[in-house]
């Protein structure tokens, strides 16, 4: 004795050449399942994406990577939007892509100042190699 009796019953029937017209019944329950996980993880990817752009959203970088930070905030917003129309791959993608774009800001601000550090530095032992030939008496 089966513990799902009408489990058993529908799968049991066939109509004609073989095909099972229950299966009407279950496609558009599994296609609307699909697209709720689809939406899930689109919306799980643009909290990253905002939490990357929080993060990344800092005076020296506003400064420093201004293009690649304004990229971000786009395709963020963009991202927004597709969610807002039950787009999740475009959704998800565009998330995507503003966490990276996010990542990248921070990363070119980062060699930004290194650069300029490196030039500060470069600047201060030529200046203390100056001052040490003229204290040496040496040309």
């Amino acid at each position: 004795m089966s513990r799902f009796p009408l489990l058993r019953s529908l799968s049991s029937r066939r109509g004609p050449s073989g095909w099972r017209p229950w299966l009407w019944l279950v496609w558009p329950v599994a296609f609307s399942l699909g697209a709720c996980s689809g939406l899930g993880a689109a919306q799980a990817q643009w909290s990253r994406a905002e939490a990357a752009l929080r993060q990344a959203d800092q005076p020296a970088v506003q400064a420093d990577a201004p293009i690649e930070l304004g990229l971000a905030r786009e395709k963020l917003q963009r991202a927004h939007q597709a969610l807002g129309v039950q787009d999740a791959a475009m959704a998800q993608r565009l998330a995507e892509q503003a966490e990276l774009d996010a990542q990248v800001a921070e990363a070119h601000a980062q060699r930004v100042r290194l650069r300029r550090e490196e030039k500060d530095a470069r600047a201060l032992t030529l200046s203390l190699q100056g001052a040490g030939r003229s204290a040496g008496g040496q040309p």
